[in-house]
């Protein structure tokens, strides 16, 4: 996979410049019944990453390095399964040019290794009734960004600072579900708690660039997440169905009891729809509540509800399934802002699209 971009300012000047180089194989092989297991799998990935940076950005260039070896098996028992899994990883970021005397500190080549596994437990408590537990350890190396990046970003409105000692994020998480799959109604609801070591984001300084942009610097701190998720679907007969999600969570810095910063508010989405094989149309809201549980030089973002319509036609010409889709977003044209937008400040979200 070949990516790149460029970020232009006025006269034409690259602001930013970004490019990624991708290139991965991974082997799996599956088994049947083994043992007590039912069924399973094994596999190795490797990947290979080649970053590039240019304009105002002093992010070096950097080469990374992804290998992992996994397994994972299933026990089927009656109404009862049980899932566990297990994977070794090894990330390793080869920069182009250390510069052990950089304004950000050591800028050297990473490794990190860490274990990660999952026990998962699942019961059939009646027909179309699924009921469900998973523990499980999970692993996550900062990436390039998050180690070495050093200058402004503009279209993000802040000033990015890496930090090249931090380390990896573990995380150790419970979650629980209920899973409802009827004839017309299908909905799932799930909690969750983890809590993550060394957990990596954006931190604002409370502080200025040369360029007069915030500062914004990534560091790790132990942090809690707590939350719940919902989803729903109904087939109200004919050609009616409607969908829903919601979803909330709330992040706390253990060390400090502190809220977590950059973590969005209750939201979610309804719609309503008429769909035949040949054409379909609905309506949709999303929504958002207030957020006023802040970090460190956060402010509040009030609560919207934004209308959107939508229509689209389908037809199969020559062996191909074609659609045409009409939407109309923001329909009442609502001045909104995103919490977790860095340029919130400036500028609200979109207006009324079509």
């Amino acid at each position: 996979t070949r990516y790149e971009h460029r970020e232009l300012e006025g006269g034409g000047i690259v602001g930013t410049q970004y490019g990624l180089f991708t290139s991965a194989g991974e082997v799996r092989a599956r088994h049947g019944g083994l043992g007590p297991s039912t069924g399973g799998t094994f596999g190795a990935r490797l990947q290979r990453e080649s970053y590039a940076f240019g304009g105002s950005l002093a992010t070096p260039d950097t080469r990374r390095w992804t290998g992992s070896v996994y397994a994972f098996e299933e026990l089927e028992l009656d109404r009862l399964t049980f899932e566990a899994g297990v994977r070794w990883d090894r990330v390793v970021a080869d920069v182009v040019r250390p510069d052990p005397d950089s304004d950000i500190g050591d800028v050297r080549d990473r490794t990190f290794d860490a274990f990660s596994g999952s026990f998962g437990m699942l019961i059939e408590a009646r027909p179309g009734l699924l009921i469900g537990a998973t523990a499980a350890r999970a692993f996550r190396a900062p990436d390039v960004n998050e180690l070495y990046s050093e200058g402004p970003h503009l279209a993000s409105y802040i000033f990015e600072v890496g930090n090249p000692d931090l380390d990896v994020e573990i995380g150790t998480g419970l979650d629980l579900f209920v899973r409802l799959d009827r004839e017309r109604i299908k909905a799932e609801i799930a909690a969750f708690r983890n809590s993550i070591s060394g957990y990596v984001y954006p931190r604002d300084t409370g502080e200025v660039s040369r360029v007069q942009l915030p500062i914004f610097q990534f560091t790790g701190s132990d942090a809690l997440m707590v939350g719940l998720e919902g989803s729903a679907s109904i087939a109200w007969g004919g050609a009616w169905a409607s969908q829903a999600t919601v979803s909330y969570v709330r992040g706390t810095l253990t060390e400090t009891d502190e809220p977590l910063p950059l973590i969005p508010p209750l939201n979610g989405r309804a719609d309503l729809t008429y769909e035949t094989p040949a054409w379909f149309a609905g309506g949709e809201v999303r929504w958002s509540a207030r957020q006023d549980r802040l970090g460190d030089f956060e402010t509040p973002t009030d609560g919207y509800a934004i209308w959107g319509l939508s229509a689209g036609y389908r037809r199969v010409l020559r062996g191909r399934l074609h659609t045409l889709t009409l939407r109309l977003e923001n329909l009442t044209d609502e001045v909104y802002r995103n919490h977790i937008s860095r340029t919130k400040e400036l500028m609200p979200e979109a207006g009324r699209g079509l």
